[in-house]
């Protein structure tokens, strides 16, 4: 892979203070906006999010909580059934370019098959000769689809460009492959398993996988992608940044346990660190390395960063024994507005314009996406 604007890495050993490291930011007044199931049903996911506050996702039936009927929601809270292949049920997964969503339908037959949901409606994009089914997990800036086709014994990640299905390379000695996304230039990451663990894969423009190195062990995970290429995950349970030649770096951390969860295009990250036996806090990395301990509430122990966006505002939840509350940071740690009636909440994804992604559960459980704007 060609690397562009890769910034170098420089480990730092101990933690600055929030307050130290970014200037503190007024607060916000957040407001928790509703993401209703479609008609008929009983809960409802958030999967993605584009930065006109457009999310999709999914709503479940009351006998399940898997996913029912593929659902697109505008930054109101509207919801619209995206509809399926002839089939029962489906699932949104990603949106793109001009509102463009991707993800999974069933056919009249129950059979899966990646859809993309535009203009025209659902269209089905199609299985690798020999497969049963398949799945379209993203969409990057510039419309190349990414996903998996296979069965239950063989999986394949695959790309479409201009609806047509090309099979990526597969790693030797693994049957199952799978992506996690694309990033904006149309490099497909994801992983493979084998008997003896999971391996963090990138496929170039020409399908050619990439295993990127580790840290030691059998599972390595990989959770994002800038647009230079630059990757960040989990190598033997400890955070890293890989670079877009596949070297790896250890994230500092003050146990050496952790999780890196999302990167921005100059190369910020964010996560979680072990800060003490069974206590973690949220927490965020700068280009070169240097860790920033963004802390829990007061009174509360635990704090997990999800995601953050060019502007260095973070985003995840809290929580104190099974008790969870979706949280940002900008500055300062602050809890964001409950939905009525709900509890339990979780930010999950924000995009440089300013909206959060999350979820919540009614007092009987059932899941509820929520936006916050």
């Amino acid at each position: 892979m060609r690397c562009r604007g890769l910034v170098g890495v420089v480990l730092a050993v101990g933690f600055l203070t929030a307050g130290a490291a970014e200037a503190a930011a007024g607060t916000r007044a957040w407001q928790a906006v509703e993401l209703a199931p479609a008609s008929g049903d009983w809960g409802s996911s958030a999967t993605d999010i584009d930065e006109q506050g457009i999310a999709v996702g999914y709503s479940s039936g009351e006998a399940s909580l898997e996913a029912h009927r593929a659902v697109r929601w505008d930054r109101d809270g509207r919801a619209v059934d995206l509809g399926t292949l002839g089939g029962e049920r489906a699932a949104a997964n990603a949106i793109g370019p001009r509102g463009v969503v991707v993800g999974h339908s069933q056919t009249a037959d129950g059979q899966w098959r990646a859809t993309r949901w535009g203009s025209r409606g659902a269209t089905d994009l199609g299985v690798l000769p020999g497969a049963t089914d398949s799945v379209a997990t993203d969409i990057g800036a510039d419309g190349t689809i990414a996903g998996s086709s296979g069965t239950a014994q063989r999986r394949l990640a695959v790309r479409w460009n201009s609806g047509r299905i090309t099979a990526l390379d597969a790693v030797p000695g693994s049957d199952i492959h799978w992506v996690v996304g694309v990033n904006d230039v149309g490099i497909v990451y994801g992983g493979a398993s084998s008997p003896t663990g999971t391996q963090a894969v990138v496929w170039n423009y020409a399908g050619r996988a990439t295993v990127l190195r580790s840290l030691g062990g059998n599972n390595d995970i990989i959770t994002d992608m800038n647009r230079s290429g630059v990757a960040i995950g989990q190598s033997n349970g400890r955070p890293v940044r890989w670079g877009c030649d596949g070297t790896v770096t250890e994230l500092a951390t003050p146990r050496g346990k952790g999780f890196a969860a999302g990167i921005t295009d100059d190369g910020a990250v964010a996560g979680r660190a072990e800060v003490a036996d069974f206590t973690q806090h949220a927490v965020k990395w700068d280009q070169q390395g240097a860790i920033t301990d963004l802390g829990p509430l007061p009174g509360s122990l635990h704090s997990v960063a999800a995601d953050l966006n060019r502007s260095g505002t973070v985003i995840g939840w809290g929580g104190e024994g099974s008790a969870s509350w979706a949280m940002v940071w900008a500055g300062n740690a602050e809890t964001l507005p409950a939905l009525a009636g709900t509890r339990d909440s979780r930010a999950t994804a924000i995009t440089d314009s300013g909206y959060v992604l999350g979820e919540a559960a009614v007092v009987s459980g059932v899941p509820r996406a929520v936006l916050w704007r």
